[in-house]
């Protein structure tokens, strides 16, 4: 009998790194019982209870006797046991070896110490400094440059927690020389207890679905590894599954019981469970006395950041102020960075080639594994900033360890997909209520058509309308390869054909446009239906282009070429991949016509992609945009940027980016608003820009519905409010006599003469909230040299200019209006504590008010 996968206990592994509750990986073996998990440590249900405890010096002194008697009672219990202590960089194990050293001085205890595969030595350091302050005999043991390949998977075989949390600690334990006749004293949720880890003052204000648990409470983002649709499908499994745990608990213990139960005894608790395969194991702070009293206090009191240190200056003044890995540092003292070794180049291979093989063997393994994770160039990326990398490390170890689950269960699984299985829990979903942004088209066209006629400009702006033709409207673009028919048929709106909103917008009124159509669909596998698109769409006023989306592309396809799942990485097939596109495209064209122009999603951005898309054949690539992120894709060798340019032998008419103050937007027809497109066309005439590219879909006039578990926008019917705001815009573009609308290829032969710097540029230059002055400031001995600067791309005249030096709040100095845009600020009075600003005035010579105002923070007088 097969079995299922548990998607909500999955979800939580690749969100909170283990699963809640007591949930397994399979459906089938789920318990209700925590004892059949065999957890290694005891649940609690802390009830709520008169938080009597309101004195801060009585909780902080009271807390550490408890602790200090738990400790005593421990060590009389285990009298004839050798006490060791796994010394941490943090509170919690400090906390129980200088405790040991105060009620057991003749006790023979021993520290000792690893890196915890952490990225640094401070927990070396820092347990050093404490040793050497209580005199306790220490030993350091660095883990082995293998622990990861050959101790990774017993995670999996030795418990229900599939988790990678801890995994070196058998490394560690095979390395000391400890037996059964020592008994290490844990500092398992200490943590918790003390320092109020992840916990905060009003959590019983909170309900158990509220975003701010969820947000505390995930340790890994996997956006970089997971595919999107995936990753939402993912989330919204692992805050439901979060919100069902949460509400079995109080509201007042709510947060504490959670972390205890699922983060101590379903995660951290793998590290219990391998010490006691070695040696004896106390846990001081599970104490239920010790426990109880922590409820008893006061949240504002047990919570506060000086809480846990004060406990510690009651049990050892001079170790409660060494350095911690728990407090604040403001600088690198002692302790250097360190290799992370889980994450080097060879076990991140170790890890790709586990992934890649599993797909060899089993396909997508569920739906988790496609080609988004198994880009190596994409995930072994170095040029990414800490912690970002280390956060992406971590949830590609999560895949890593889901695959070998999967290998290892795959005989007793049925057919099985992420998608399609969290797909049936979706309810039917409704048309959206949500009301479109009202706007007043023809007071905008009015407004900006008048500005327009102010620039007196004789500048010819070509408007390309780019329109990919998909033949399923959803937001993912994975559900076509990995979501069964039956369903993919359900979010179809295939926007095209007699009566379509397309036919009756753009082309039956014979609007120039470029339409980039996709050879490798799965639903236009048979070549008559193909042959119909192409014909629908081939008029005497357009072009047709090739889209291709690498993850989209059917798997007959693959088949047919020899395609593996890295072939996109292979610069001959990509370039055989594109060139088959290309000419089924030019097959179905009467008289094969040969076409020119290619895009390809923004996703799929690939080593060497000019030189495969000129060797296929292509002239013209329409698919560079500003904000493709390069920390998770191949950046262009090109420069990114608006209009018209060449590169690698290939002319380049990016989807147009613009700005919105600092963030970067593509010009999309759908997410723009009517004003931003009409202020762009605007801004393109005045900065004598060649061209504005516009994407649309197929299924751009469908009106969205809600989105799915899945995280995808259902296209029901055509939107009313999108078919007029296109039309008003066919009429502006028409009203303006400096605008046209031109097919990609047309727009490459109207700008061959126009000099280089007319045809590129960045889309800071298009920015619709753009900073109309900034205000930069140098210290010089005891000198403050403040200087205003205008953004003469949007703000024209001759201009005065004035500064205020604020101090700690108020103002203190002012230096009028006057012609120099450059004065001096006398401050050599003022410390280092002062918090300085200078705010700079802009105005028209002869204007009585200002035009705008800007402050800038200085950072030190001196």
């Amino acid at each position: 009998m097969s079995t299922q996968i548990n998607w909500e206990a999955w979800a939580s592994y690749f969100f909170f790194g283990y699963p809640l509750g007591n949930a397994r990986y399979i459906k089938d073996v789920d318990t209700a019982e925590p004892a059949d998990l065999n957890l290694p440590v005891e649940r609690v249900h802390l009830e709520p209870v008169a938080r009597t405890i309101s004195n801060y010096e009585y909780a902080t002194q009271q807390a550490a006797d408890v602790f200090l008697h738990v400790l005593e009672t421990q060590l009389q219990h285990r009298a004839n046991f050798n006490p060791v202590v796994f010394l941490s960089g943090g509170w919690d194990s400090r906390a129980i070896l200088a405790g040991i050293r105060k009620v057991a001085p003749e006790r023979n205890v021993e520290a000792y110490t690893t890196t915890y595969d952490g990225g640094n030595n401070k927990e070396q350091v820092f347990a050093s400094q404490v040793t050497n302050c209580l005199s306790i005999p220490h030993t350091i043991i660095e883990l082995s440059d293998n622990y990861y390949q050959s101790l990774s998977e017993q995670s999996l075989t030795e418990s229900a927690f599939s988790t990678n949390m801890h995994i070196w600690m058998h490394d560690f334990l095979t390395k000391t020389p400890l037996t059964r006749n020592h008994v290490n004293f844990d500092g398992y949720a200490g943590d918790l207890i003390f320092r109020g880890m992840k916990q905060g003052i009003d959590d019983d204000q909170l309900s158990p679905d509220s975003d701010e648990f969820f947000r505390r409470f995930r340790v890994q983002i996997p956006s970089t590894v997971l595919s999107k649709p995936v990753y939402n499908t993912l989330e919204k499994l692992a805050r439901k599954a979060l919100a069902d745990e949460l509400a079995k608990y109080p509201g007042e213990t709510r947060a504490l019981n959670f972390l205890i139960n699922n983060r101590g005894a379903r995660a951290v608790g793998y590290s219990i469970a391998a010490q006691r395969r070695h040696i004896g194991v106390e846990l001081p702070f599970m104490d239920k006395k010790l426990l109880r009293f922590a409820t008893e206090i006061d949240p504002a009191i047990r919570l506060s950041p000086s809480f846990y240190p004060d406990v510690l200056k009651k049990i050892n003044a001079e170790v409660a102020v060494l350095p911690s890995t728990n407090s604040p540092e403001p600088e690198q003292i002692g302790w250097t960075e360190k290799p992370i070794i889980k994450h080097s180049e060879a076990n991140l291979k170790f890890m790709l080639d586990e992934i890649g093989g599993l797909v060899k063997d089993f396909g997508n393994a569920g739906g988790i594994v496609d080609w988004f994770t198994l880009d190596p160039t994409k995930m072994v990326n170095n040029k990414r900033e800490q912690p970002f990398l280390r956060r992406h490390n971590q949830t590609l170890e999560s895949v890593y360890l889901y695959t070998k689950w999967f290998r290892r269960h795959h005989n007793l699984l049925g057919q099985c997909n992420v998608l399609s299985d969290s797909f049936a829990l979706d309810k039917e979903v409704p048309a959206s209520t949500k009301q479109p942004v009202t706007e007043n088209f023809e007071e905008i066209k009015a407004k900006y058509k008048s500005e327009i006629e102010v620039l007196n400009s004789a500048h010819k702006l070509h408007f390309n309308l780019s329109v990919d033709v998909e033949a399923f409207s959803i937001s993912d673009y994975y559900a076509s390869q990995t979501a069964h028919e039956n369903e993919v048929n359900k979010l179809i709106f295939a926007d095209f054909g007699d009566g379509s909103v397309l036919e009756s917008e753009l082309l039956s009124k014979d609007i120039p446009c470029t339409y980039f159509i996709e050879s490798y669909s799965s639903l236009l596998n048979s070549s008559d239906e193909f042959s119909r698109v192409i014909s629908f769409f081939n008029r005497e006023h357009t072009e047709i282009g090739l889209h291709c989306h690498a993850f989209s592309i059917d798997e007959g396809i693959k088949k047919r070429l020899h395609l593996q799942h890295e072939w996109y990485r292979d610069e001959k097939k990509l370039t055989e991949v594109l060139r088959w596109g290309k000419q089924r495209i030019e097959s179905a064209i009467p008289n094969s016509q040969v076409i020119t122009s290619f895009r390809s999603g923004r996703l799929d951005v690939y080593p060497n992609m000019e030189t495969c898309i000129k060797n296929a054949g292509f002239s013209i690539d329409s698919s560079l945009m500003d904000n493709v992120e390069e920390n998770y894709f191949e950046m262009r060798s090109s420069i990114v940027g608006n209009g018209v340019f060449k590169s690698h032998s290939l002319t380049e008419v990016p989807l147009t980016s613009y700005r919105i103050g600092e963030k970067v937007r593509g010009l999309n027809f759908n997410s723009s608003s009517f004003e931003q497109i009409c202020h762009l066309i605007y801004l393109s005439i005045k900065f004598k820009l060649p061209c504005l590219t516009m994407l649309l879909h197929s299924w751009s006039f469908g009106k969205g519905g809600q989105s799915s578990l899945l995280g995808k926008n259902i296209q029901c019917e055509p939107d009313e409010h999108l078919i007029e705001k296109f039309r008003h815009l066919v009429s502006f573009v028409e009203q303006v006599s400096n605008t046209q609308f031109s097919t990609i290829s047309e727009t490459v032969k109207a700008t061959e003469h126009q000099l280089k710097g007319n045809k590129c540029q960045q889309a800071n230059r298009l920015n619709l909230k753009p900073e109309l002055i900034t205000v930069t400031c140098e210290i010089n001995r005891g000198s403050l040299i403040a200087s205003s600067h205008v953004n003469q791309d949007h703000l024209e005249g001759v201009f005065v200019y004035a500064f205020y030096l604020v101090v700690n709040g108020e103002v203190v100095d002012k230096h009028l209006y006057k012609a120099d845009n450059l004065t001096k600020f006398d401050i050599s009075s003022y410390d280092d504590s002062a918090e300085i600003a200078v705010r700079g005035f802009l105005k028209r010579e002869g204007d009585n008010k200002p035009l705008i105002a800007r402050t800038t923070v200085v950072s030190s007088p001196n």
